[in-house]
């Protein structure tokens, strides 16, 4: 297996790719764009798992070390992970300093590796949530979900309007700030993360119980209101007036979702199950994952 993995690496570093969501064809160099990869997973494995266990050894979930862990590597602190969305560029990264002593990265190259390097990362994070809530939606039973459905309204209720309306209030009487400033600022205290909430109730043994399931009702109402309540304000900060279209349409598409979300799920779940139990070749995911990618990317068929 070993063997097998550092050949996969080699093939993949031979060819070179145009930047992904770049506006030039400029190729970039993929072994230094793994390189930096690696290194950034390895630092992400690493600052999760110190700060995960020592979360647990304090009694706290172990997603709260894994977050603070996030957040040390990140700008805050050792500027080992960063990226061009948060106002940094290649020379704040202490990743692309390492592969430019070590690897011979020339300062030219250092900026389109440093962002393909981050829209690689980016794109495992998302995937990343996804996994996480697809492991949670295995888990969660949807008939508990609709039988703790009034008592989840009203908890996504009350965890979005108080944080919201105290908010704007502490910002405009405490520190006397602006109406709009404070609404925006209120409306950011109403988001949430149902992939925390989830994945704490999980590690508790709680996801299954009436406690969890109205929790993790509430998060997703609680997600669906905070996207309502930022537009409006984000509406209102632009305009000064409310795009009542936008948030009727908002209303309607979130909700149009989790009714073909559940009524498809329940039509094709005994269809996806049958076919499930017919597979023969479970265990082989990561050769069939491996062919399957090799024969997509460019040069798969060199």
């Amino acid at each position: 297996m070993p063997l097998i993995n550092t050949i996969d690496v080699t093939i993949f570093t031979r060819f070179t790719i145009p930047l992904l969501g770049s506006s030039t064809n400029e190729p970039v160099d993929n072994t230094m764009v793994v390189a930096a990869v690696l290194l950034s997973l390895v630092v992400i494995y690493l600052a999760s798992k110190v700060g995960g266990e020592l979360s647990n050894k304090l009694g706290f979930p172990p997603v709260l070390g894994e977050l603070v862990g996030g957040v040390v590597i990140g700008t805050s602190v050792l500027h080992l992970l960063v990226f061009p969305e948060g106002g940094t560029d290649s020379s704040s990264s202490l990743i692309m300093s390492f592969l430019q002593i070590t690897a011979g990265l020339t300062p030219e190259a250092t900026p389109a590796v440093f962002a393909a390097q981050s829209e690689v990362i980016s794109v495992l994070a998302e995937l990343g949530v996804i996994i996480l809530l697809f492991e949670i939606g295995l888990e969660s039973n949807l008939k508990d979900l609709m039988e703790v459905g009034i008592q989840a309204f009203v908890v996504a209720v009350v965890g979005v309007a108080v944080p919201f309306a105290a908010g704007t209030a502490g910002l405009m009487i405490i520190f006397g700030i602006a109406p709009i400033p404070a609404i925006f600022a209120g409306a950011a205290l109403t988001a949430t993360s149902i992939g925390i909430t989830s994945r704490v109730l999980s590690e508790i043994g709680r996801l299954n119980s009436k406690e969890g399931q109205i929790i993790l009702g509430a998060a997703v109402i609680d997600d669906i209101l905070g996207i309502i309540v930022l537009a409006v304000v984000a509406s209102l900060a632009k305009d000064g007036a409310v795009d009542v279209g936008n948030v009727i349409y908002l209303i309607a598409s979130a909700t149009g979702f989790i009714i073909g979300a559940v009524i498809l799920g329940n039509i094709f779940n005994k269809s996806f199950v049958a076919i499930a139990d017919v597979l023969k070749t479970r265990g082989s995911g990561n050769s069939r994952f491996y062919f399957c990618v090799h024969h997509v990317l460019p040069g798969g068929h060199y």
